[in-house]
């Protein structure tokens, strides 16, 4: 830090010396500061490298709060398609847990059958997501060059979208979708479990 500083200061006072100068910008909040002020004439300076990631930091929260925004939301869509879903699945096989409910079955294992069903379909959709978006993002990565400016050098390498997801990432994804998918179920299938088989028999398709 005190090389940087160093530095930045021995580059303003040889700038000062044919150039108009406004000194050194060791902050953000010193940046927008001089940014906001009105100026007759160009006048030039050093911001170090702390003050320039101290807004790069900024603007990746604020990118991190939107996504997280929405995954949040598509969880919630996550969980109503499914719960409408297993709702229409258990109607539709109302015979078949009232057979094997007069066969033996307990409550807590029909609960539990669809809300594994509910889990390996979940599985199958995050892994299936992920393949196509990993390809997409290859496709990116390797057939596109993007045009340098002030904001895609923030996400480029030589022009290209690098691409990283570590597997705590990966896991993160699937628990969250899979365990989406097990609570959008978990009505349909606590309500499978109170069904008599008694009734469920007796109802018409």
């Amino acid at each position: 830090m005190r090389n940087e500083q160093r530095a930045a200061g021995l580059l303003n006072a040889e700038l000062s010396k044919t150039l108009p100068t406004f000194g050194v910008l060791q902050t953000r909040q010193a940046y927008s500061v001089q940014s906001r002020e009105k100026r007759e004439q160009r006048e030039y300076g050093v911001v170090t490298v702390g003050a320039q990631l101290e807004e790069i930091e900024d603007l990746l929260g604020a990118i991190t709060i939107i996504a997280g925004i929405v995954i949040l939301m598509f969880l919630g869509i996550v969980v109503v398609g499914v719960g409408n879903t297993f709702t229409m699945i258990v109607w539709e096989r109302t015979r078949e847990i009232g057979t094997l409910r007069a066969m033996g079955m307990q409550r807590p294992r029909a609960v539990v059958s669809f809300l594994i069903e509910a889990a390996i379909l979940g599985l199958a959709g995050v892994l299936l997501g992920m393949g196509i978006g990993a390809a997409l993002l290859e496709i990116l990565q390797t057939g596109f060059q993007f045009p340098p400016n002030l904001v895609t050098t923030l996400f480029l390498t030589r022009g290209r979208l690098p691409w990283l997801l570590p597997a705590w990432g990966l896991w993160s994804i699937i628990l969250l979708v899979v365990g989406a998918s097990v609570l959008g179920a978990l009505r349909a299938a606590l309500k499978a479990g109170r069904l008599s088989p008694v009734e469920a028999l007796q109802r018409r398709q």
